[in-house]
């Protein structure tokens, strides 16, 4: 009995741990060709990209003369962040970015998908990226700049990149991850050879 018990916790923690693994590596040529543009870079900021138009708070007046505002679920009116990346290395060109300058990277969605990277600000990034897609929803939108006093932007849809891949589109730059970083170096100029 204990023999079974004893087989049935290893199956169970076997099982837990495989669906903790990440998924399968990925192809950095792959990953690279199907790329307009691979840099280096810091994420500067993230704001919040927002649809006007499904913002909706209400304000309700009390008798003694304060108001209450019930605010609404910000999932209801977010369509994601746009995360403003300082580019220090350019690996594969579109032939319009530059060290130094600055890029818009729009991540969909008010939480991150599974699949989707994480962009954590003051941090170094691989990125895999291609030209964001049009659409009437993001023409739409707002990027909510959280200066002082906050502000509305119109969302920069000509500018803004989205990461190709799922969260291997995005490698965070560590010393610990330097011989991968090699490695997907070595790709990337294998594609250019092409």
């Amino acid at each position: 009995m204990v023999r079974f018990a004893a087989i049935g916790i290893f199956l169970l923690s076997g099982s837990i741990c495989l669906s903790q693994t990440p998924a399968v590596t990925p192809s950095w040529q792959e990953l690279a060709t199907t790329s307009s543009l691979v840099v280096i870079g810091i994420i500067d900021e993230s704001s919040l990209v927002i649809r006007p138009d499904k913002e909706i708070s209400k304000a309700k007046p009390l008798s003694n003369g304060q108001v209450i505002v019930e605010l609404q679920n910000p999932a209801d009116y977010t369509l994601g962040r746009l995360v403003r990346l300082r580019v220090k290395e350019v690996l594969k060109q579109n032939g319009t970015v530059k060290p130094g300058e600055t890029i818009n990277v729009f991540l969909p969605g008010f939480f991150r998908a599974e699949g989707q990277p994480v962009l954590a600000e003051k941090q170094s990034y691989m990125v895999f990226l291609s030209p964001l897609k049009e659409s009437t929803e993001l023409r739409a939108s707002l990027v909510h700049e959280e200066t002082t006093p906050p502000k509305n932007v119109p969302f920069p849809l000509k500018s803004s990149y989205a990461i190709n891949g799922d969260a291997n589109g995005a490698l965070h730059v560590t010393p610990e991850k330097n011989r991968l970083i090699k490695q997907v170096r070595i790709a990337i100029a294998k594609v250019k050879e092409r």
